[in-house]
């Protein structure tokens, strides 16, 4: 019985191949216009409620498609810059 042993560049190929199919969320966001509910939750680290009530206060904009919302990414990154807090020390 043979055993092959794997050496540390067979490794390096192995997570060079895994992290080239496997999409970084920075660059899989870029040209999103609409993201889901769940990644506006976890994007912006809020509840279910929260996100209900920026949806119906209008400072978020949105499109229902079935039971599914999406929303425009640019308002979720406006709605964060509305709530931005300047620091004194940092002007």
């Amino acid at each position: 019985m043979k055993i092959e042993i794997a050496t540390k560049q067979d490794l390096e190929e192995i997570k060079s191949l895994l992290m080239s199919l496997i999409p970084q969320s920075k660059s899989s966001d870029e040209g999103r216009k609409w993201i889901r509910g769940s990644e506006v939750q976890e994007y912006l680290g809020i509840s279910n409620t929260k996100l209900h009530e920026l949806r119906q206060s209008g400072k978020l904009t949105f499109s229902k498609y079935g039971n599914i919302y999406y929303y425009d990414i640019n308002s979720v990154l406006a709605e964060i810059e509305r709530n931005k807090v300047l620091c004194k020390h940092c002007v």
